[in-house]
């Protein structure tokens, strides 16, 4: 299964959307998805789980993950770093949700309020800061989690997190398998089937897809085609034009006239509408 790695440089994002990504991916952030309107199955690390108007999903770091809509949904999609809840800090490394689907019927009062009292900060047109949306995201996940039972998290390798974090750090310069294998002291064949094994891609499909995800970012920020193909990584804009196509379906320049959904983005305290 092929999938999409999200980098996400902020605390907490917000976002208002009326659909939802299909593509497998997986981010270092944990993610939150209330439907207001709607109805989709969720594919959660290789699991299938459907999610109705009103149900909250809650996806773990690292889960491979993806929406497939059977109607058309409306609804918020929250996106935070794990860090900056440490009152949680042991239940995001070694756990996950046995079900990570809180159904609307299952919710307590208090789950409800702290839900609603989101969303109305959210309508206001005015600065919603950062501490604010912390605090109102801490109150919701600790009446979630009352209601959600959790399990241990299977072990991850300790050569996979290597791997991986070699490969985002270093996906904008130039540089090959073997160079990778000396600095991790692995060997490249061993590098080959773990990316085989546990992500179904190769090295090169993995980074170019870090390198696409990047590129998504440049781009909604006005970057140009040229320069956003050689800031992250692509040795000319034909190739970076032929990449970005097969992952995301459409040219850069086509990416770039898109009309955006309206979504709110948390970034030193200050709340941007676009």
């Amino acid at each position: 299964m092929s999938y999409f790695i999200q980098m996400h440089k902020v605390a907490i994002r917000v976002l208002h959307v009326e659909e939802l990504w299909s593509q497998p991916h997986l981010h270092t952030h944990l993610e939150m998805i209330y439907l207001e309107e709607g109805s989709c199955e969720v594919l959660l690390d290789n699991q299938r789980y459907a999610i109705e108007a009103g149900d909250i999903l809650l996806a773990f770091p690292n889960q491979i993950h993806a929406y497939y809509e059977k109607t058309p949904v409306r609804g918020y999609v929250v996106m935070f770093a794990p860090e900056i809840f440490q009152e949680f800090r042991e239940i995001f490394q070694s756990k996950r949700l046995e079900n990570p689907i809180l159904q609307e019927h299952r919710f307590t009062m208090n789950v409800g309020q702290c839900l609603n009292n989101m969303k109305d900060k959210l309508k206001m047109d005015m600065a919603f800061g950062e501490v604010v949306a912390k605090g109102q995201l801490l109150a919701l996940l600790g009446e979630m989690f009352l209601c959600m039972n959790f399990i241990d998290k299977p072990g991850e390798t300790e050569a996979m997190k290597r791997i991986l974090n070699y490969c985002m750090e270093r996906f904008a310069e130039p540089f090959t398998l073997d160079e990778m294998a000396k600095e991790l002291y692995l060997s490249k064949y061993y590098i080959c089937h773990m990316f085989r094994e546990r992500l179904n891609v190769n090295c090169k499909e993995f980074v170019n897809q870090l390198r696409v995800e990047a590129a998504c970012d440049l781009l909604k920020k006005d970057a140009s085609v040229t320069e956003t193909a050689y800031a992250v990584g692509f040795s000319s804009v034909r190739t970076f034009n032929r990449i970005f196509s097969h992952y995301m379906n459409m040219s850069p320049t086509d990416y770039k006239k898109i009309k955006k959904h309206i979504y709110f983005l948390y970034e030193s305290a200050i709340l941007y509408k676009d």
